[in-house]
């Protein structure tokens, strides 16, 4: 199981004016969930307490983000001061026994800025959600955003690489896992090693690194638009 952690965490940015902008990917997150409880002890409770369910939330905890092509860290600032809100998606990827989306709206209630020298800046963040948050078997867009689709391949052993025809033609190949762990890297050139993970498009082919062939009943997992 590798339920919160790879660099598929996705956050979107709702703006009326710029329309959905794609704004970042992290590395992990923590999701806390909090139920709190009404005290409804009365006489007949035999003195013990007595509780009944009140209200939920949920927050986020978020590290490593890194900001897409397009975006920037002073909009973050902008955004987070103008008390936009946001959109997210996290992968919970068990393998074979499921593979599920949770996602969200959520305001920056803090984040900080990292930034080595010489090396890529990141940064962490606070989420406050609002309203409930989802958990389903396919990805749920954003309003107004692109629809992105799972699919999945089960090894018969041996493969290094194989087709999957829903991935034919497809425009974007956004996450891919073997075995409940996710990609390393996924290219469309060059020769996969590692976790790493090629596709090539035009044919729906998916390889693999040919010194570590897919064992029977490996499981592969895919999103893709």
């Amino acid at each position: 199981m590798n339920p919160l952690s790879g660099n598929k965490l996705s956050l979107w940015k709702l703006d009326a004016s710029e329309g959905l902008i794609e704004t970042a990917c992290a590395r992990n997150c923590t999701l806390n969930v909090t139920q709190s409880l009404k005290e409804v002890t009365n006489f007949q409770s035999n003195y013990f307490q007595e509780f009944k369910p009140d209200l939920q939330s949920w927050t986020m905890q978020v590290d490593g983000l890194v900001a897409n092509q397009g975006y920037s860290y002073w909009k973050m600032l902008r955004d987070q001061k103008m008390r936009a809100k946001f959109f997210f998606q996290f992968i919970v990827d068990e393998g074979i026994d499921g593979f599920y989306i949770v996602s969200g709206y959520a305001y920056i209630v803090s984040f900080s800025v990292s930034g080595p020298q010489k090396d890529v800046a990141t940064y962490q963040m606070s989420l406050q959600g609002t309203g409930s948050y989802s958990i389903t078997d396919q990805p749920i867009p954003p309003i107004g955003g692109d629809m992105t689709y799972r699919t999945y391949y089960q090894a018969t052993g041996g493969e290094t690489s194989f087709v999957v025809t829903k991935l034919v033609n497809c425009n974007e190949l956004l996450y891919a896992s073997r075995g409940g762990i996710d990609s390393t890297n996924i290219i469309i050139i060059g020769n996969p090693l590692g976790a790493e993970i090629k596709i090539t498009k035009s044919s729906g082919t998916i390889n693999i690194d040919p010194t570590n062939p897919a064992v029977p009943g490996e499981w592969f997992n895919f999103l893709y638009r």
